[in-house]
This record gives structure tokens, sequence and C-alpha cells, in this order.
């Protein structure tokens, strides 16, 4: 299952929707307080999870990400150029619009 998804969640692929909202948040009441990236109701860890999960995405919708401001954050899964740069490829090869919201 994938991390932050309810048993009883459906795949996004059963969704009408076709712009999914990403924002990363701090989980503060947690050793070391890590940073994940939040689509919706789930909750990703990993670059690798939000992949799985992004790779359910029909093709031609629109991933909007709010980075929640350019400064590199240590724990964050998508925090180092080269992971948000592969990020980036991966929507593109799966014909994903990857959105990054631009920060003030």
């Amino acid at each position: 299952m994938l991390a932050g998804a309810s048993a009883g969640a459906a795949d996004p692929s059963e969704k009408p929707w076709k712009v999914y909202a990403m924002k990363r948040v701090q989980i503060r009441d947690e050793p070391g307080m890590p940073f994940v990236y939040v689509i919706g109701y789930s909750a990703f860890r990993t670059a690798q999870a939000l992949k799985d999960w992004v790779a359910l995405i029909p093709e031609g919708d629109t991933l909007q990400w709010d980075p929640s401001g350019d400064i590199p954050v240590l724990g964050d899964p998508l925090g180092a150029p080269e992971a948000a740069e592969d990020f980036k490829k991966f929507c593109e090869v799966r014909r994903i619009k990857l959105v990054v919201v631009p920060r003030p």
C-alpha cells in the first residue's frame, strides 16, 4: 500500500481530478521533523513512493507543485537539485504536466 493511503482509498486513476496539488509539509511532532510531500490525503516520505503514486495519474493531467520555498531543506525527498530534476523528467516521460508554483 502506498504511504499515507488508507485501506479503502481509491487510486488516483479512479478520481475525476484533472489537477493534482502537491506541497511539501513538515511533520513537527516526529523526531528530526522530517519533510514529506502531500497530494490530497496521501503523504510520501520518499521520492520513490511519490513517483509510484504519481505514475497512476492519467496522462495529460496536471500536477501543481508548491515547493514551499526555494531554500533546500535537510530531509526533503526532492530537496537536492538532482532529485528535483529527476522528478521533473519522470513527469515529462509520463506525460503529466508539472507546474511549479513560483515563490515570491
